[in-house]
């Protein structure tokens, strides 16, 4: 879990660095497409290792990338799949900041929740709707959407003064983290909830 929590979380300083470079909007078409063509390999890959469990496909497969995944994920589809669908979403139909504030909180948000509510879920209780989760993690979740909300947007949104909008998305954000959508994996649905919040305005 310490391994695909780490990596979750780098994707979220590279995304920043991309969006400080100055030619950065010219490059989301490019990386756009360069992530929906990794799909190319990656779904047909994933099909082979879930067909055939026992192949020795699947065995290396899952002794090289097994680390970054979840248990659960060693026999349905891998979460990058849906990872790769949920910021291609954001950058292709959001403004930059927006989709930029969207992958980040899918990177940390997601992370801070799960650390969050591991350590101190049991104290604080569940959500009464996602029983799985915890006021914990929902905090946690909140307050780094209100700090990614502040240091992105210092004059505020769409006229909503910046500690406002701060509130705002830290809350949008946490309740993405923590609903499921007719069960879809949260790597698709936080960046495209979170973005959208911000969107709407």
């Amino acid at each position: 879990e310490i391994p695909r929590k780490v990596f979750h979380s780098s994707i979220g300083f590279g995304t920043l660095y991309l969006f400080l470079l100055p030619s950065a909007p010219t490059l989301v078409p490019l990386i756009t497409t360069t992530l929906l063509s990794s799909l190319i390999i990656i779904i047909p890959a994933d099909i082979l290792r879930l067909l055939f469990p026992s192949s020795a496909f699947a065995l290396l497969y899952n002794t090289l990338l097994g680390f970054l995944m979840r248990p659960s994920e060693l026999h349905s589809v891998n979460g990058v799949v849906y990872y790769i669908l949920g910021v291609s979403f954001s950058l292709a139909y959001y403004p930059l900041p927006i989709a930029v504030y969207s992958i980040l909180a899918l990177s940390w948000a997601d992370t801070a929740a799960s650390t969050i509510g591991r350590l101190y879920g049991r104290r604080t209780g569940s959500l009464p709707w996602a029983r799985s989760k915890s006021w914990a993690g929902f905090i946690g979740a909140a307050l780094v959407g209100a700090g990614l909300s502040w240091a992105f947007f210092p004059a505020g949104l769409a006229g909503i003064p910046r500690a406002a909008l701060a509130a705002y998305a830290g809350l949008t954000t946490a309740a993405a983290e923590s609903i499921d959508v007719s069960y879809l994996d949260d790597n698709l649905t936080l960046p495209i909830l979170s973005g959208a919040a911000l969107w709407l305005l």
